[in-house]
């Protein structure tokens, strides 16, 4: 039961790690990542508005 488990966890270890590894690469080669998570209908100045204050909420 055991080894089962152990084996059940290995594959969802070796299937998770890598596909958010490669979601959070393409995220971060797409450029900047907040326009992606804005409305399309937002206007520009509060996209700006928007990475200025995760900006410094990340300090």
């Amino acid at each position: 039961m055991r080894a089962c488990l152990a084996s059940r966890l290995a594959q969802t270890a070796l299937v998770v790690f890598p596909s958010l590894t490669a979601v959070f690469g393409m995220v971060r080669l797409s450029g900047d990542p907040v326009p992606l998570f804005m409305p399309m209908d937002i206007q520009t100045k509060d996209v700006n508005t928007r990475a200025s204050c995760a900006a410094r909420c990340s300090r």
